[in-house]
């Protein structure tokens, strides 16, 4: 049965919001043009649509490519009933904007089947074809301009392979660097710049770098010939890292390196061979400060150290073959990469820095407060806990912080403080012949300002031997003892104050570093403000002391010269009693003996704490 004219104009008008809602982005009117059962094939194989879902996510996915980009010119339209459906039929031609106007694309046919559902009329199927325009009339397929355009396309897949290897092998790059300099971003600590050489090792691997070479960063400077070195090399399955400090002028390779970094050459070149290898590595080998042994058997015949240049210092590899110029211009890439690595690190250590001076700052302030909150000699045993609790607080390891007074026999007046042992607030140490005490006299002699030295086992030994036998300190719990003679030896740092000494130990044997060192000199700075006040206080004590006894003098004297009896005279006695007592003297009783003779009894006024008045009391004569 024909379908009416309004039925016809109602599908045409939903077939126009179709393409309306299309090109306006407007994915909801889209979607409700659209039957729940709605199938496409367009003009490109991935345009393949079997339901409504896949129609909606067909125009998301084509919105950024196509909208704004392309227009349906010369349009006809012409619908024919098909059953109780209309088939909507469209020629148009295509056209894509371009610079300075649009440009013609493409012919375009469509077929678009709708038909009516509750809701109103709903596209059903669409179809979407472009004319081939390899086909001249009267021909059904253009064989002899396929032939011609396969060869064409032949070359141009070569010429794009070729394009796109290079393109993927700058992508590698591209990648392996943005890995290195995320990891440099996210550095926290100075130290994580280990991990971003060894990131750079592996990076640089990858792309095809020998396994066997080895990378690192120089540090140099303008003022000596030192360089810090950070290598990373490959050691069985494990890349390790060796940090130190090298003199740049103990051999031809490093000198020629410095040279090249003076003069800020981009890259630089040494070939290491025979003999020139082999007193290169024996230097390697026995550099004082920097920890790293290669086997001299296993090296090759020969090396080439390849630098490359930036303004602190240079981007090394030491590799069995020489760089060819891709890896050359990789490697280039690293190099500068690594100066934002370095820049960072700087950063790093210049905030590491002011946040270590905050901290070291503020535990000097608890050593000040702590000292000025002294109100009796006796409690400067407290400053050293606090002095020992703040140097722990900064993560440098001791086993034990000492105040120290030497006397003039040699002995050692001190006060200790440990991580786990808890001393007497005072002890002293008899003198014996031994290098501590020897070196701790001959530095206060000389007056150096620090002194530095390390005990080995044996002499370490026989110093505790003789402190816990002769001190106080000889109740240490055997654990304690057990552990301080087991231990290796015993290395120290000491900075006089005044009369006194701060002393810091440890039984590793392990010599303070120059920044530990400096570190303990503020304390010992900051101590002498301490023992200053400890000083004040004890002269204040004692002249409070004299004050007292004096007053006390002044009563008995008071009293003695107010007598006018000779019975007086155990008045006298109980004011003296009770000046001892006043005194903090230690006494059970005072008595003045009366008219003293030799092998006589004796007779005296005698004041103790269980009578309540002097008593005359008779001790008969006997052989004593």
């Amino acid at each position: 049965m024909p379908l009416t004219k309004p039925k016809e104009t109602e599908a045409l008008k939903v077939y126009h919001q179709y393409w309306d809602s299309y090109f306006n982005r407007d994915v909801a009117t889209f979607g409700t043009t659209l039957d729940e059962a709605y199938e496409m094939i367009g003009t490109s194989s991935s345009e393949i649509c079997h339901n409504k879902a896949d129609g909606i996510a067909f125009l998301q996915a084509q919105i950024t490519e196509v909208v704004g980009k392309v227009e349906m010119r010369n349009r006809t339209i012409s619908s024919k009933q098909v059953n109780n459906m209309f088939l909507i039929l469209e020629n148009c031609d295509i056209y894509v904007a371009g610079e300075p106007e649009w440009n013609f694309y493409s012919k375009l046919r469509l077929s678009t089947l709708l038909h009516e559902t509750a809701s109103g009329w709903k596209v059903l199927q669409q179809h979407g074809s472009i004319p081939d325009g390899k086909v001249q009339e009267g021909e059904t397929l253009a064989f002899q301009k396929i032939s011609k355009e396969n060869l064409e396309l032949r070359d141009a897949v070569k010429r794009r392979t070729a394009e796109l290897e290079n393109k993927n092998r700058e992508l590698e790059i591209e990648a392996a660097l943005e890995r290195v300099r995320g990891l440099t971003m996210a550095m926290h600590s100075s130290e994580d710049m280990g991990k971003c050489i060894i990131k750079m090792f592996s990076e640089l691997t990858a792309l095809g770098v020998d396994e066997g070479t080895r990378f690192g960063i120089g540090i140099l400077n303008h003022d000596n010939e030192n360089n810090q070195l950070w290598t990373a090399r490959k050691d069985g399955d494990e890349v390790k890292m060796h940090i130190g400090n090298i003199d740049m002028a103990s051999h031809p390779l490093l000198k020629s390196a410095r040279k090249a970094w003076k003069a800020q050459i981009p890259f630089h070149k040494y070939v290491l061979e025979g003999e020139d290898l082999l007193n290169y590595y024996r230097m390697l080998n026995n550099a004082p400060d920097y920890k790293i042994q290669i086997p001299l058997e296993k090296l090759p015949k020969k090396e080439i150290q390849h630098c490359f240049i930036f303004e602190h210092g240079f981007f090394y590899a030491f590799s069995p073959r020489e760089f060819q110029p891709d890896l050359i211009h990789i490697t280039k890439r690293f190099s500068s990469l690594f100066e934002q690595t370095y820049r960072r690190y700087l950063d790093l250590v210049k905030a590491e820095s002011q946040a270590l001076e905050a901290q070291i700052e503020a535990a000097l302030e608890r050593v000040r407060s702590c000292s000025l909150a002294m109100h009796k000699s006796e409690e400067l045993h407290k400053v050293i806990f606090v002095v020992a609790e703040q140097i722990a607080g900064l993560d440098i390891y001791y086993d034990s912080v000492h105040f120290l007074d030497i006397q003039e026999d040699g002995g050692l007046e001190m006060w200790v403080a440990t991580l786990s042992q808890h001393y007497a607030p005072k002890i002293f140490v008899p003198y014996l012949d031994h290098p501590f005490f020897n070196q701790l006299i001959k530095a206060k002699k000389e007056g150096i300002e620090l002194h530095s030295r390390v005990l080995d086992f044996e002499e370490k030994n026989s110093f505790f031997h003789h402190f816990y036998k002769n001190t106080i300190a000889k109740s240490t719990p055997d654990e304690r003892k057990q552990f301080v003679f087991q231990s290796k030896g015993l290395a120290w740092s000491s900075f006089p104050a005044n009369s006194l000494s701060l002393l810091i130990a440890n039984y590793q044997a392990r010599p303070y570093s120059d920044q530990e060192n400096e570190v303990f000199k503020r304390f010992a700075n900051v101590f002498e403000q301490a023992y200053t006040r400890f000083l004040d206080l004890q002269k204040a004590e004692a002249q409070a002391r004299e004050a007292q006894i004096e007053a006390a003098l002044e009563r008995v004297r008071s009293r003695t010269m107010a007598m006018h009896h000779t019975e007086e005279l155990k008045e006298v006695i109980q004011v003296v009693f009770d000046q001892f007592v006043g005194l903090n003297i230690n006494v059970e009783h005072a008595g003045f003996i009366l008219d003293y003779k030799e092998r006589e009894d004796m007779h005296i006024w005698l004041a103790d704490h269980q009578q309540g008045v002097p008593t005359e009391i008779t001790i008969p004569y006997f052989e004593s």
